[in-house]
């Protein structure tokens, strides 16, 4: 019984968790075509479900791989990249998820190993 009730606390804990407030970029201001609220809020939503439950929540600017969005881009005219790294309480490894905004537009990749 003991252990049943560890599983289950286990089990509720996980869905509904209590996010970490995200660190974010010091580079942000008002102006900022990517916001860390923004970019963490379509970053979660790249998640696989069942993931484990997040420690800490981080956004950065910047491209971690420069290959993430393979296209050209008119002289003067890039977008705005940004990143969101998750830390996982279960000690795996941490992800991340790479995004861009372009003419409004935002894309986000798929979580990949950080």
């Amino acid at each position: 019984m003991r252990r049943l009730l560890l599983v289950a606390t286990l089990f509720l804990a996980g869905c509904g968790q209590q996010l970490p407030k995200p660190e974010c970029d010091p580079a942000q201001t008002p102006e900022s075509v990517l916001t860390c609220d923004e970019a963490v809020r379509a970053a979660l939503g790249a998640l696989p479900n069942g993931h484990p439950p997040i420690t800490r929540i981080q956004f950065g600017y910047g491209s971690l791989t420069p290959s993430f969005f393979v296209r050209s881009y008119p002289a003067g005219d890039q977008p705005t990249y940004g990143y969101v790294v998750f830390t996982w309480a279960n000690g795996s490894r941490r992800q991340y998820v790479g995004l861009a905004v372009y003419h409004g537009q935002l894309t986000v990749g798929e979580p990949a190993p950080y």
